[in-house]
């Protein structure tokens, strides 16, 4: 299939799905799917090309030698041995059938690969143009939905009360929490209790026996 044919195709198809089915984008992803392929495709091939290219380059060079070979043969021959000298005439002859037989299949070859380069070029270059409109209109696109959700006030609307509700939760969350958290006596560490209550009774006890022995004590002018 040429390229121009391909574009034809695709773009018949881009208008038939546009036209019958709502979902766009996919179908614009769908179709830059099978130009991307078309366009590896015909990398392909160019590098197939490129490879026949090099391999008839090779053999016409090799058939050149050849033609040098039995033209430098049939001379030498010549006056030495005449009937050996058009032999090697003949010989010439049918090198230079192969080399011309080489040099036309490289011809076309080469200009299969011109014609392959173009054709990549044309490909790619929709291919971006594509890409690139298709960026734009998913673009316009989601500023539409976007615009149209906003101005009929159902988003706002709906996501208002998601929020009210979410808030709610969070709310009876956070009472249910500091309910049970009141109603929870906090841990106690009874052996640090206990060893606090025998330390502040010992204090008691040393602050008795201070306030006992103060009042031991006679009194001044009590003895004379």
């Amino acid at each position: 299939m040429s390229v121009q044919r391909l574009f034809t195709s695709l773009s018949a198809r881009i208008d038939a799905f546009v036209g019958s089915i709502e979902n766009h984008e996919a179908v614009a992803e769908a179709l830059l799917s099978r130009l991307a392929d078309a366009a590896a495709r015909v990398k392909l091939e160019r590098a197939s090309n490129a490879e026949r290219v090099r391999r008839l380059e090779g053999s016409l060079a090799a058939a050149g030698n050849e033609v040098d070979r039995w033209t430098e043969r049939a001379v030498d021959a010549h006056g030495a041995d005449p009937e050996k000298a058009l032999a090697c005439v003949e010989r010439l002859e049918q090198a230079e059938a192969r080399r011309d037989q080489i040099r036309e299949r490289l011809t076309q070859a080469r200009h299969c690969g011109d014609e392959l380069e173009k054709n990549l070029a044309a490909v790619e270059g929709e291919l971006e143009t594509a890409r690139l409109k298709t960026e734009r209109l998913k673009a316009r696109s989601a500023c539409n939905e976007a615009r149209q959700a906003t101005e009929s006030g159902t988003l706002p609307r709906e996501l208002g009360a998601l929020m009210t509700r979410w808030e709610r939760s969070v709310l009876g969350g956070e009472y249910r929490s500091c309910a049970v958290g009141a109603a929870t006596p906090e841990s106690v560490d009874e052996l640090a209790d206990a060893f606090e209550r025998e330390e502040r009774l010992a204090e008691r006890k040393q602050r008795l026996a201070e306030l006992l022995g103060g009042s031991a004590k006679p009194a001044p002018g009590a003895q004379q």
